[in-house]
């Protein structure tokens, strides 16, 4: 029997050196953690020499989770790795005692990780789970005293209901001021503070028309921090931003003074273009139309198609003031058509942001298999030891086993990644119908809104007297004023366009234009007018020629009145 003792002398030896390369990860992870969030570049370098592989167990994964994903949040990184966070939020999350737990290190991690989980669900449009994580963020980092964290939940979850409660936004952000000063945290986000505290004052003051002096005051304050602390970027937030609360009250030459003020040339894009729009829009409102024309030539080179949209719809104004109709169409269609592109390129993102959750997914999937065969590996050789000890027959019969086991786990793993394929194609087929039944819904949507407006023209009080063919004695002054304010209400204020465009066509054309919109058909309009038919068509071309000056025989008054 001594080969067997020689045999079950390697496989200890073999057992014995795979164990001491399994070297703890835990250092690395201490050192990352010190350096957050101060240094994010010092805590990325610490974490790219952990081997993943060699994390031992779930808390070690989810506490490298945790500090991969504060560094890339750190560094500006997106999108978070949701995957990556989940197994942290999931992880500290299911802590039987978190309620009444006094570890302070654990609410930490959980307020920390509730609160990229969130970043998470924001990005996916996940209104209520995005509340839900960026309040557990606060309540756990209150108590854990991690007042960083604790003021930046505050600031996502003010900036989550802005839109739907601008004052329970207001009291948040200056909840996050008043955490923020037990941090003594970076400058620049104190500024980001009350930038948004201004924004949610004058939000407020706008929706209750209220004076803006208490959000004007908030950005004086932003704007001399950000002088005092030579940071320019906020300085030309807060003239901007005073620039447009002065527009927004009318004061127009005192917002074209602050506008003036913004040092346009800025490392950020973006930025200098809303800037230069806001200056733009400061000069239109001033009657110096040149000047706004210079300022939206020059935002015409951009890559951002919203500010490309904004581009184009404000040099449609400007063509509008100058009368320039060519331009108008023009800048129109370019709008329209930016419009468009920004919405499939929203569905686009959709379905990358779809594919790209598979993946990561199917990543997930594997990494965990490669780990539990690898520890059923390792559990299986020391098995061996034991077992190869006592009986070479038993070790041979448990290689037997061991190999059915394996080709039975690759079976098994053939048969997941097939049962993927199809769930993946099935789910393609849903996406292709989701997107075809969206398409069909405009289609029909359009047709009921042109159907409404005529159904709810004809079933109106006055318009039911025109076509029951009433004498035009009959219709007052004021029942002609209804009729055409039911008209400008669900047909674009298009009688009023004409009013103000075209100012000598007298009241009779007026309202030849309005029965002419309602669908009404020359008979009936002749009898109205106490013509006949034929003089009724006859009237409508003196109207399109002399009244609208349009000469172009193919097009009618009708087709001329639904272009305006």
């Amino acid at each position: 029997m001594k080969w067997t003792h020689y045999i079950a002398g390697m496989i200890l030896a073999m057992t014995f050196m795979a164990a001491c390369r399994h070297t703890s990860q835990t250092p690395l992870l201490t050192d990352a953690e010190a350096f957050l969030p101060a240094e994010p570049d010092s805590a990325d370098a610490r974490l790219k020499q952990v081997d993943v592989q060699q994390l031992r167990g779930d808390e070690e994964e989810a506490w490298y989770a945790l500090l991969r994903t504060m560094t890339d949040a750190l560094q500006r990184k997106q999108p978070l790795n949701d995957t990556l966070v989940n197994r942290a939020y999931t992880y500290y999350g299911s802590a039987s005692d978190l309620g009444t737990s006094s570890d302070t290190e654990l609410l930490r991690r959980f307020a920390q990780s509730a609160l990229y989980m969130g970043d998470c669900y924001a990005a996916q449009d996940s209104t209520k789970a995005t509340e839900d994580c960026y309040r557990r963020a606060i309540r756990f980092s209150e108590k854990a005293k991690d007042w960083h964290t604790c003021y930046i939940a505050y600031q996502r979850l003010a900036e989550q209901v802005q839109w739907s409660n601008p004052e329970e936004a207001l009291e948040l952000i200056n909840k996050a001021i008043e955490i923020y000063g037990k941090c003594n945290d970076d400058t620049a986000n104190l500024l980001s503070l009350y930038h948004c505290a201004a924004h949610y004052t004058f939000q407020i003051a706008y929706l209750h028309k209220t004076d803006f002096q208490e959000a004007i005051a908030l950005v004086q304050e932003e704007y001399k921090l950000a002088v005092k602390h030579k940071l320019p970027m906020f300085e030309n937030q807060a003239l901007n931003l005073l620039a447009l609360i002065y527009w927004t009250q009318g004061e127009y030459q005192l917002a074209l003074s602050y506008a003036k003020q913004i040092k346009l040339k800025s490392l950020n894009k973006d930025y200098e273009l809303a800037w230069n729009r806001t200056l733009a829009q400061c000069y239109l409102s001033c009657d110096s139309l040149a000047q706004a024309k210079i300022v939206l030539k020059h935002l015409k080179s951009t890559d951002n198609k919203k500010e490309a949209y904004l581009y184009a719809r404000s040099l449609a104004e400007l063509s509008i003031q100058y009368d320039e109709g060519d331009s108008v169409l023009l800048y129109l269609d370019s709008a329209l058509n930016i419009a468009e592109s920004m919405y499939f390129d929203a569905l686009q993102a959709k379905d990358d942001y779809y594919q790209d959750n598979l993946l990561k997914e199917k990543e997930k999937d594997e990494l965990l298999y490669k780990v539990k065969l690898k520890t059923w590996l390792f559990g299986g050789v020391l098995a061996c030891v034991l077992i190869v000890s006592l009986f070479i027959i038993r070790l041979l019969k448990e290689r037997k086993r061991r190999t059915e086991i394996e080709l039975q786990l690759l079976r098994e793993k053939h048969e997941k990644e097939e049962e993927k394929a199809r769930h993946l194609k099935h789910e393609m087929l849903l996406m292709q119908d989701r997107q075809q039944a969206l398409e069909d819904s405009q289609q029909k949507k359009a047709a009921v809104i042109k159907h409404l407006q005529r159904y709810i023209i004809e079933r109106s009080g006055i318009t039911t007297k025109l076509k029951d063919g009433a004498s035009a004695r009959q219709m007052t002054p004021k029942d002609w004023q209804t009729v055409e304010q039911l008209l400008d209400e669900i047909d674009e204020e298009r009688i009023s366009k004409i009013r103000e465009r075209y100012k000598d066509i007298s009241k009779d054309d007026i309202r030849l234009c309005v029965m002419v919109r309602i669908g009404m058909s020359n008979p009936a309009i002749g009898h109205i007018f106490g013509i006949t038919p034929s003089a009724v068509q006859h009237r409508k071309l003196t109207l399109k020629k002399k009244g609208f000056g349009i000469a172009d025989p193919e097009v009618t008054l009708d087709k001329f009145l639904e272009s305006l």
